[in-house]
């Protein structure tokens, strides 16, 4: 696997999720960080960080001012998770300075090609089901929202 950050979303298929850019004051956006579970430590991934299936990855998210967030990942199967919060329901009120890790780390599975994993921010509450239908149809978010994305993509063996 490869990381890409930043990435733009595909304009086609189940992935394809219009990016909203919101730069929030002092340049801060919300924004997640992705770092690997090392025996010996934890590793920052960067672009260009080689992953494999099982390895362990960390999710801490910047809410840069943000109220209400949803952290969700969907693989090249179509299969969405959620991470924060867990199970479907309204988006987490987010701590909203500093980089807050997820309770759990997110073990990579075998599913082919890519995880792509988003963080969806508003100022007001929402629900988790308007990320999960807009990463599973490809459509855009509406009017408020900040998306910011990033895909693990999976080398061929």
């Amino acid at each position: 696997m490869v990381l890409v950050l930043h990435a733009p979303a595909p304009t086609q298929g189940p992935a394809a999720v219009t990016e909203l850019e919101q730069v929030r004051k002092k340049g801060l956006r919300p924004s997640l960080g992705l770092y690997r579970q090392k025996s010996d430590g934890v590793e920052r991934l960067e672009p260009g960080s080689r992953l494999r299936a099982g390895d362990l990855v960390q999710v801490r998210y910047i809410a840069a001012g943000k109220a209400f967030g949803v952290v969700a990942s969907m693989d090249a199967r179509g299969s969405v998770t959620l991470h924060l919060p867990e199970a479907p329901g309204p988006a987490m009120a987010l701590v909203r300075d500093g980089e807050r890790a997820l309770a759990h780390a997110y073990e990579l599975d075998d599913s082919p090609g890519f995880e792509r994993f988003v963080f969806v921010t508003a100022d007001a509450p929402f629900d988790t089901e308007l990320v999960v239908r807009a990463l599973k149809q490809g459509a855009a978010l509406p009017k408020g929202f900040t998306l910011w994305s990033v895909t693990l993509a999976k080398e061929t063996p």
